[in-house]
């Protein structure tokens, strides 16, 4: 009876020392942004697994730890490079866009951070694409791809467009990416390439470790919550979802207004901009 006793007691400490070292397993794992970036994943695919393929979910989530994991602290920027679609008030002054009222908001608030403006109004992500600089060869991979989703039919998912008057030199590769790209198609109507794509373009910058990719209301998408939550789900706290000021509401000064103030405080969020006694939008 003794010794029944007595084995009982060490698998009991047995039992303790796994159960405290499982707990601080799973406390280092939870510190890690690893983990954080796993657990909004799989949040966001479990919401949308009925309209997911096994390839779409399986290469997203492989990507997911990778492409998200933690890097060795880098010192902070003092550029934003903004590429995409500014969104300018057609007929309008160039000064009324979000990039330019976004750098005299920062300046006004006693920032020292510069833009750098590369948007192109009305163009495909593949133009955005030749523009970064990505390697024609990822081009014309995501042209096939989309010309055997969509067709051949539409020049937005088939083609660069006319870019012979584009400026590629570039001096931003050391700022902070600000990417709003997909709005105009040329992804294939699959978010996934779109990540893929936005992928490719902060891959030309210097440093991965701050970035804002902007999401909003793309042209021929439906169901946007479910292109929120992939896009929340992969980019985590680097994105910023603005469906709620996108179409004829962002195509306005107030809009563009909005939207700065919303970067700000995503600047905020990423310890990239300390403001001043004021409050700035809530960021999702």
């Amino acid at each position: 009876m003794k010794d029944k006793s007595k084995w009982l007691q060490i698998a009991l400490i047995v039992l303790d020392v796994l159960l405290i070292v499982a707990l601080f397993g799973v406390f280092h794992l939870e510190n890690g942004r690893e983990a954080r970036t796993s657990r909004i994943l799989k949040k966001a695919l479990s919401k949308v697994e009925a309209g997911l393929t096994g390839t779409d979910s399986a290469a997203l989530a492989a990507d997911s730890t990778e492409e998200l994991a933690g890097t060795e602290q880098i010192p902070v920027p003092t550029e934003l490079s903004i590429r995409g679609d500014s969104f300018a008030v057609p007929g309008g002054d160039p000064q009324t866009a979000y990039p330019a009222v976004l750098q005299r908001m920062l300046k006004e608030a006693g920032s020292t951070l510069t833009v750098q403006d590369y948007t192109l109004d009305e163009k495909s992500v593949l133009t955005h694409l030749y523009y970064a600089g990505v390697p024609s060869s990822d081009i014309q991979s995501f042209i096939h791809r989309n010309i055997e989703a969509v067709g051949s039919e539409d020049p937005f998912e088939t083609g660069v467009g006319d870019v012979k008057n584009l400026v590629l030199e570039r001096t931003d590769q050391n700022a902070i990416p600000v990417i709003f790209v997909g709005y105009n198609g040329g992804w294939g109507k699959s978010v996934f390439e779109l990540i893929e794509m936005e992928k490719k373009i902060l891959a030309t910058y210097n440093q991965q470790q701050y970035y804002i990719i902007i999401g909003n209301h793309p042209l021929g998408v439906e169901d946007v919550d479910t292109y929120d939550k992939i896009m929340q789900g992969y980019w985590g706290s680097h994105y910023l979802g603005v469906t709620k000021i996108a179409g004829s509401t962002l195509n306005t000064y107030e809009g563009h207004v909005t939207l700065a103030e919303r970067i700000m405080a995503k600047l905020e969020q990423q310890g990239l901009y300390v403001p001043p006694a004021q409050d700035y939008l809530a960021v999702g």
